[in-house]
């Protein structure tokens, strides 16, 4: 979470910093670090209601999970839920 003076609309109270307005940003990157989906809300939002739309944002086109190239999702606690288990799962 971080300062956005300039955050328009997307800017949120921050819970952690005395009210003070800021954005969360959530980035998905390919296996070798690359940045290919971001969302931004406010800094209130909760992690896993970035989820979709981040993967809404996607930059290209998902590959379908092989046996020999299967995929996977690393997230944090903050996401351990059942409904984002799902999402991400399709």
């Amino acid at each position: 979470m971080t300062k956005a003076p300039l955050g328009g609309e997307k800017t949120g109270k921050n819970p952690t910093g005395r009210a003070k307005s800021g954005v969360k940003r959530s980035l998905l990157t390919e296996g070798h670090g690359i940045p290919i989906a971001v969302a931004v809300e406010g800094a209130n939002c909760h992690d896993k209601r970035l989820v979709e739309g981040t993967l809404r944002s996607l930059v290209v086109q998902r590959p379908p999970a092989t046996k020999g190239r299967p995929q996977n999702m690393c997230m944090d606690k903050g996401y351990d839920y059942p409904d984002t288990r799902q999402l991400v799962s399709h």
